[in-house]
């Protein structure tokens, strides 16, 4: 009996331990959380229930190119990787001119559902991995509303950014580039940052400066994030926030944010010594100035420091000049450029960089198209903010009108501005209906009355006690109505235009039934099957990465870019009449030319749409005087002119071609021998000959 009675108290015991207490508002918000990521991920799915397992543009064949290296490999095998199937005939350093942290981390996930027993391979990991990680940046965005304001507008602000085609565009499955994990960062940078104000600064801030560090092995935006919580600081400092929260976790977040950027091949030590880092530096020292000041107010009460300082601030102005020009003379400051300048200011912008479509500012239609109701809640959200001026407020305003900027100069910029947007619209319908959900909640009828919005906002009425409950229940189904237009407009967005990966062209045929065009796939096997393994093959540089990555096969120029001579050379080949542009390719031993023709479907988006800017980029490089647009196309009709029909390029995309203009009819390339065109003529492949 005694033991009896032990082993029943010992087991009550046990079981008020090991009993969990979880509130009814707890289980409903972690569902909510939960549901919010399946939703973010299902919408973002959407591309493999409609297609085989397909990476949805050319980049991203790259990024899974270096996945599946690493994850054959090994990561040290990635720091000395020379590639010399691209870029031919100098090659390519690869960790150079890679940012590690995409594939990195899908080759890491790889590993770990290998060691847990799920068997799969690397292509389906990286085909997943944008949904996955765009679903977590939903789940992010929760927190950081959250610390905004309250859990209604994390939750509010998650639920916009699952159906944000702006965002869903880039981590949409398949789409596995460095976009889906970077925006990821930079919302958990922003996150844990604004809570150096609030809270444990060393913690956060660490947290920070990991995050900042792993963006900067991940994306090229990085600079954004780097200067976007200095800028916010500087706001912070002009409206005398200071305090030594602030200056703990903004050190903790530059410092070890850098130091681990440093360490990152592409980016190295020209983040020290170049204009991209050096911001973040000077607001560094000028928070240290601050903190020494107040530490002085402390011991010496009576001593006037505000006018010491003032004094000396055109000393040190001019002095900070002084250097900087002497820096740059000797070149060892190295100024921002290339697309970061493009961006900052699109009037300076090179060919290159214009001949991207992705790259133009954008349109009040496609911000419609991106953001929809999102658009007309977020300047109501940013009044809001403004009203409220809290430090975290002034932070969001930094980060939503700079992402609103950069969106504005570079249509594939609404990706960053996809989480503050969200943010700021959530915080808005929040601020606005809190009352009406109030007044539903208190059951207070009362009488009407004339309420002005601003004072609403302000929140100098109790709404609870003027409007009545039928009339708060019409503005609560109002707004759900608004969230369910937002939610059906995002799923079909995401399910029509971006479900359809970019090699598998969608039309109809002459008797108006839709098809899908899989000429890409014909072309890569074609290449891969029936030409020699060291061919070399030249295209326009759209094209490279899928050409290396799944036709198997060295290419000249590729997606990267970053050798706009080598680019410029065979947008003048190509451009050049057939014997002149033998000649060019002869320099890189081309084997085959591929060129992408869309005339057949009635379209222009193919080559015959791009060779302006090959003539452009050309011209950019070697000058008016060895090619020119106006030799080319007529300035005042924009028709093409002789130069063109003579020009190869000309005479590869309409060879043997039925609706080839009457007058310009091609039969026969000197230098070229046609070896393959595909189903539907969208892609032709010639052997040259010398």
């Amino acid at each position: 009996m005694i033991i009896m009675s032990l082993y029943i108290t010992l087991r009550s015991k046990i079981r008020e331990k090991l009993t969990i207490t979880v509130r009814r508002e707890n289980i409903l918000l972690y569902s909510s959380l939960i549901l919010i990521f399946l939703l973010g991920f299902l919408v973002r799915f959407f591309p493999f229930f409609k297609y085989d397992p397909l990476l949805r543009a050319y980049d991203p064949w790259y990024q899974y190119s270096v996945a599946s290296y690493v994850s054959l490999h090994g990561y040290k095998a990635f720091f000395n990787w020379y590639d010399l199937t691209s870029w031919y005939p100098n090659g390519r350093f690869i960790p150079m001119s890679t940012y590690p942290g995409t594939p990195f981390t899908a080759a890491t996930l790889y590993f770990i559902l290998r060691a847990i027993g799920i068997h799969t391979d690397i292509f389906m990991v990286c085909y997943v991995f944008p949904a996955f990680m765009g679903a977590l940046t939903c789940v992010a965005l929760y927190f950081l509303g959250k610390e905004m304001a309250n859990k209604n507008v994390g939750l509010l602000s998650a639920f916009f950014l699952v159906f944000c085609p702006a965002h869903i565009s880039r981590t949409t499955a398949g789409f596995f580039d460095n976009e889906a994990l970077g925006v990821l960062l930079t919302v958990l940078i922003f996150y844990f940052f604004v809570r150096t104000l609030k809270h444990n600064p060393i913690v956060n801030g660490t947290f920070a400066g990991l995050c900042l560090g792993y963006l900067g092995a991940s994306w090229g935006a990085y600079l954004f994030a780097l200067n976007l919580i200095p800028l916010s600081v500087l706001l912070l400092i002009i409206f005398r926030r200071f305090s030594y929260k602030l200056l703990q976790g903004y050190s903790l977040t530059i410092l070890l944010g850098m130091l681990i950027i440093v360490r990152v091949p592409r980016t190295g030590i020209k983040i020290l010594t170049g204009t991209s880092g050096l911001f973040p530096l000077l607001v560094l020292g000028l928070l240290g100035i601050i903190g020494l000041i107040e530490w002085f107010k402390v011991f010496f009460p009576d001593l006037n420091l505000r006018k010491v300082v003032v004094s000396t601030i055109p000393l040190i102005t001019a002095g900070t000049i002084t250097i900087l020009y002497y820096l740059y003379k000797k070149d060892k400051l190295e100024i921002l450029g290339g697309k970061f300048l493009s961006v900052v200011n699109p009037l300076e912008r090179f060919a290159i960089i214009e001949s991207v479509a992705e790259h133009i500012p954008i349109t009040w239609g496609q911000l419609f198209f991106n953001f929809s109701v999102i658009l007309i809640f977020f300047p109501v959200g940013l009044y809001c903010c403004i009203q409220r001026l809290r430090d975290i407020d002034l932070c969001v305003l930094v980060f939503g009108l700079t992402t609103l900027y950069f969106a504005s100069s570079m249509v594939r910029l609404v990706l960053i501005f996809a989480p503050p947007s969200c943010l700021i619209a959530a915080f808005c319908v929040d601020t606005i209906i809190s009352p009406y959900t109030r007044s539903l909640l208190n059951k207070k009828h009362s009488f009407k009355s004339k309420i002005k919005l601003v004072a609403i906002l302000k929140g100098r009425i109790n709404i609870a006690h003027v409007i009545p409950v039928d009339y708060s229940l019409l503005i609560v189904i109002f707004f759900i109505s608004i969230l369910g237009f937002n939610a059906y407009w995002g799923s079909r967005i995401a399910y029509e235009y971006f479900s359809t990966p970019d090699m598998i062209l969608r039309g109809r045929t002459s008797e108006g039934e839709p098809v899908q065009f899989q000429d890409w796939q014909e072309a890569m096997m074609f290449l891969r099957e029936m030409t020699p393994k060291d061919a070399i093959v030249a295209s326009w540089w759209d094209y490279g990465y899928i050409i290396n990555t799944v036709g198997n096969r060295t290419t000249v120029v590729d997606n990267a870019t970053w050798n706009s001579t080598q680019i410029a050379w065979i947008g003048y080949a190509l451009m050049s009449p057939p014997e002149e542009a033998a000649r060019i390719l002869k320099r890189y031993d081309v084997d085959y030319v591929l060129v992408h023709f869309t005339g057949a479907i009635g379209s222009s988006g193919g080559d015959e749409g791009k060779f302006v800017w090959m003539i452009r980029i050309a011209e950019e490089h070697f000058g008016q005087e060895v090619i020119t647009e106006s030799d080319y196309i007529d300035d005042r009709l924009g028709t093409p002119k002789e130069a063109y029909y003579n020009s190869l390029l000309y005479h590869l995309l309409y060879y043997q071609f039925s609706d080839a203009p009457e007058e310009h009819p091609v039969t026969s390339i000197p230098h070229s021998e046609h070896v393959y065109t595909t189903n539907y003529w969208l892609v032709r492949i010639y052997k040259v000959h010398y």
